[in-house]
């Protein structure tokens, strides 16, 4: 009788065991993802920038079941002014702005894996330098059912204001990039022809000038030798009648 007591003893311990153990299992296996989306870059213009918070996948979870969650949001101030939040699909969004949290809930039995539940729209500095980056965070998301599911995550985002591009001069015609890049170098090339014309062209007035004040002399020389030959032959002529008149 005794040794009877002992094995029931021993065999409820295990059984109760092994049920434990399945119920750990169990609740270790369930999970639903939770996913926080966006852009993480801005363009220049922009004036706000929107973010998604959505369910992913059902991970021992039955869908259609009623959801709630309740996060506490906090975000770089430097980078954004404001935040507002609107429910999707069914889903409500109630965010107060002087506590920084944000619940949200499925009032009715039909969450969905794979889908969008919140849409957070951040307002933008009007004066953030290209570059500047800021962090939105959802602290502590807590996503319970109305049994015992009570999934807790933190997730973030990174969001940078794009820079500016230096935007290369257009290429004219006929024109390499070296003296686009150049441009005093383009001046002194332009200016170079310009001077070897100008020095071309005093040149040319100099030899001008000199040939001008050559030509009174090539004629006063034309003159001295013309007299000289004429004086010459009238010396002949006056030698030769001078013989004659002699001879006679």
């Amino acid at each position: 009788m005794k040794k009877k007591v002992i094995i029931f003893i021993v065999t409820f311990f295990m059984i109760l065991n092994v049920f434990s153990t399945y119920q750990v299992v169990n609740a270790e296996a369930k999970n639903i993802e939770i996913n926080l989306k966006g852009n993480s870059t801005v363009k220049q213009d922009a004036k706000t920038i929107e973010l998604t918070l959505s369910l992913g996948k059902f991970v021992g979870v039955e869908e259609n079941i009623v959801l709630g969650y309740e996060t506490t949001v906090e975000y770089d101030k430097s980078m954004f002014s404001a935040v507002k939040v609107e429910g999707l699909n069914g889903w409500t969004a109630s965010y107060e702005s002087t506590t920084n949290v944000l619940i949200g809930e499925l009032p009715t039995a039909t969450a969905k894996a794979n889908s969008d539940i919140a849409k957070i729209t951040l307002t933008l500095q009007s004066n953030i330098q290209p570059g500047a980056s800021g962090v939105f965070k959802l602290n502590n998301l807590q996503l319970t059912d109305s049994e015992e599911l009570d999934i807790a995550v933190n997730k973030s985002i990174t969001i940078t204001k794009e820079k500016v591009e230096k935007q290369e001069p257009e290429k004219q015609e006929g024109q390499t990039t070296e003296k686009q890049e150049n441009p005093e170098k383009q001046t002194q090339e332009q200016k170079q022809p310009a001077t070897t014309q100008q020095q071309k062209s005093n040149t040319q007035n100099t030899s001008a000038t000199k040939k001008v004040s050559n030509l009174p002399y090539a004629g006063l020389q034309n003159f001295i030798v013309i007299t000289l030959l004429i004086v010459f032959i009238t010396g002949v002529l006056a030698l030769i009648r001078y013989k004659t008149i002699k001879i006679k």
